[in-house]
């Protein structure tokens, strides 16, 4: 098991809103969401682990202040419920619905 530790700054947010002022529309923290870094006072190092690509996508979403977050899957459905016996597919979903906190699968 890897550790995920929860994403606390992203080091390119700089980089990112310049391309966004400059007319560009970036697209960011696909993949495994990004290397954890610790930034100390020799400079940065990397750590083992993975950050959880949604999470990374959302505390851009807030540093870059985007008005929308939009984040595409491939997978089938996502359940409410994930893995208990009550587990359903939640078939439609509305901004601000019943998707809320976890939305599997993970």
């Amino acid at each position: 098991m890897v550790a995920s530790p929860r994403p606390v700054d992203i080091m390119e947010t700089s980089a990112i809103i310049s391309l966004i002022i400059d007319g560009f529309l970036p697209i960011a923290c696909g993949g495994a969401g990004g290397i954890p870094v610790i930034r100390d006072s020799t400079g940065i190092t990397p750590v083992n682990g993975v950050i959880d690509k949604d999470a990374t996508s959302a505390l851009l979403g807030n540093l870059i202040e985007a008005q929308r977050l939009v984040i595409l899957t491939d997978v089938e459905f996502v359940y409410r419920d994930y893995g208990r016996p009550s587990q359903e597919p939640i078939r439609r979903a509305s901004a601000g619905g019943e998707l809320g906190g976890n939305a599997a699968p993970r």
